[in-house]
Order: structure tokens, then C-alpha cells, then sequence
């Protein structure tokens, strides 16, 4: 019988955490919208002062570009075939990084 209820002890233990996990990551998800957001992928264009994604152009005149060693990086080393990592707050670009993609 000790097992027994051993087992359903370490249930409600389990239930408990799954009922904490849930709630927290309700909390993420109901965070609002200013939330630090990270994304990126392979430069396609990069001119004027901007890079273009996927399709989409992004502005990041005065914004620092760093490598994955954060050392400062040139506009000019971002050509095309490169991986932008582009790091916002609020809507504002706070830093790119800018390195080779990872071969698959």
C-alpha cells in the first residue's frame, strides 16, 4: 500500500509542476508586444544602409554590427550569403549579428 500512495504523492508533485509550467509560460505568452524579439536568416541584399531578409528590408544605419566574437563588423562585410541575427526591443533594432551560416 506504501507504494501506492508513494506513486500517488509523486502524481500530485507532477501535476503540481505541470500546473506551474502552465501558468508561466501563459505569462510569456500574454507579455506584451515590446517583448525583446530575436530572428534572422541569410542576407539577400545589403545596400544603403539596410539588409534585406527574407524579403524584407531593414534599416540599420547606426546600429552596431558585431560577429559572433562581438567584435565590430563593417557594413561592407555584409554581402549577400551571410546570417544577419537581428535583435530588437519594442519594435527597435538594438544590434545585428553578422556571420557565416552553419553548413547542414
Amino acid at each position: 500500500m506504501e507504494e501506492r500512495h508513494g506513486y500517488l504523492a509523486g502524481g500530485r508533485k507532477a501535476a503540481a509542476i505541470l500546473v506551474l509550467a502552465a501558468l508561466l509560460t501563459a505569462g510569456i505568452a500574454l507579455a506584451e508586444p515590446s517583448a525583446d524579439i530575436v530572428f534572422g536568416g541569410i542576407v539577400e541584399r545589403a545596400q544603403n544602409g539596410a539588409v534585406v531578409i527574407n524579403g524584407k528590408e531593414y534599416r540599420i544605419t547606426g546600429v552596431p554590427l558585431k560577429d559572433l566574437n562581438g567584435k565590430d563588423v563593417a557594413f561592407q562585410e555584409i554581402v549577400p550569403g551571410k546570417y544577419a541575427q537581428i535583435h530588437t526591443t519594442k519594435g527597435r533594432i538594438l544590434e545585428v549579428l553578422v556571420f557565416d551560416p552553419m553548413p547542414r
